[in-house]
């Protein structure tokens, strides 16, 4: 088996401009970790040079081990293999939210519709760990999907900090060099990223949260959002119109202030969520949706993912593409039985989280 340093390699996770991401094995106590590696693209180091490169990779380390937040990803160990490569390690989380929400290469395409709840949930973390950082002076400048990563206990953590801008920091690369991701970049950031502040991310946040919500991305003249989902009203469209204001001066301030005016939403979400949360009318599910035909199994099947979604029905964003109308009977205060499809589900598992064993 292949090693960085002491680690056993498992797995491939990622790759950027500037490296690889692995998932590995710590010696002896055999815990599985994140190892990013410094392995540049070619392009980029024709254009940066491997000094500067060098030097990013390593600010971005110190800038990460120095940062104690729930909401911020933790690295623990910074180190060289024997022919020169330098590596971090840190947490490793097998999700992220750009895999939750099914963003594809083909970033403009449409993705999943998050719960209301659930965003609002995850965008309060992500403000919080946006608030730690700011504080510190530190601008991330590629919040984006894939960037937040989602732990087993469903909250989030801040990662990559390959671009992000020190207070006093001057950006010392190529002027036509872009820093962050198309879509999620702030305006003036694609213009002058060595001159942006905190409202930089504030507009990333916005964009995401959008996202979220509709499925889709705010381009040109974009449909309001509470058009797109009927969890909404006009004060949502306000909030996520502040966010995503072309001209920086025109969106929140900071992410308090962001986190603020989000709260006085969910409060408002929750006194009205008894009277939109009812129950379908019997059926209704069913019919708009409807199954001719369902195979259950007892087994487990290896699928090869291009053949995957037809041989579970799925949709392009992997949704069902028929829904049963179950009917769940109470079994006892353990168990529930679906008389629908005869399977048998367990109310409540471990009161802690399992290993594999």
């Amino acid at each position: 088996m292949k090693t960085i340093g002491k680690y056993k390699i498992r797995g491939l996770l990622g790759r950027g401009g500037m490296g690889k991401v692995y998932k590995v094995e710590l010696p002896v106590i055999r815990r599985i970790a994140a190892l990013k590696l410094l392995a540049p693209n070619p392009h980029l180091v024709q254009l940066m040079g491997e000094k500067a490169i060098r030097n990013l990779f390593i600010s971005e380390a110190v800038t990460m081990s120095n940062l104690r937040h729930p909401n911020i990803v933790e690295v623990w160990n910074f180190d060289e293999t024997e022919d020169g490569k330098l590596f971090y390690v840190m947490d490793y989380y097998f999700n992220n939210l750009g895999i939750m929400i099914g963003e594809s290469y083909i970033t403009e395409a449409s993705s999943r519709v998050i719960k209301l709840d659930k965003a609002i949930k995850y965008t309060r973390q992500i403000l919080l760990g946006l608030a730690c950082l700011h504080h510190f002076g530190i601008v991330h400048r590629d919040i984006k999907p894939y960037n937040i990563l989602l732990t087993d206990l469903d909250t989030i953590k801040i990662c990559d900090f390959g671009l992000s801008k020190l207070r006093g920091e001057d950006f010392k690369g190529p002027e036509n060099l872009k820093v962050g991701s198309p879509w999620y970049a702030a305006p003036e950031q694609e213009a002058n990223p060595d001159k942006v502040d905190r409202r930089a991310d504030i507009y990333s946040v916005g964009i995401m949260l959008y996202r979220m919500l509709t499925g889709e991305l705010p381009t040109g003249n974009y449909e309001k959002p509470s058009q797109m989902n009927a969890d909404l009203d006009p004060t949502w469209d306000a909030f996520i119109a502040k966010a995503i204001a072309t001209e920086h001066e025109n969106r929140f301030g900071d992410a308090n202030e962001m986190l603020k005016e989000l709260d006085l939403l969910d409060k408002a979400w929750e006194e009205k969520k008894e009277n939109i949360c009812k129950i379908a009318p019997e059926s209704t599910v069913a019919e708009n949706f409807p199954c001719h035909s369902i195979t259950l199994r007892s087994n487990a099947i290896k699928v090869n993912p291009q053949h995957a979604r037809t041989v579970f029905s799925t949709n392009q964003l992997w949704q069902p593409s028929c829904y049963i109308e179950n009917d769940f009977q109470i079994l006892s205060n353990a168990m529930v039985t679906d008389n629908a499809t005869g399977l048998i589900w367990q109310q409540s598992g471990s009161e802690y989280l399992l290993t594999w064993p």
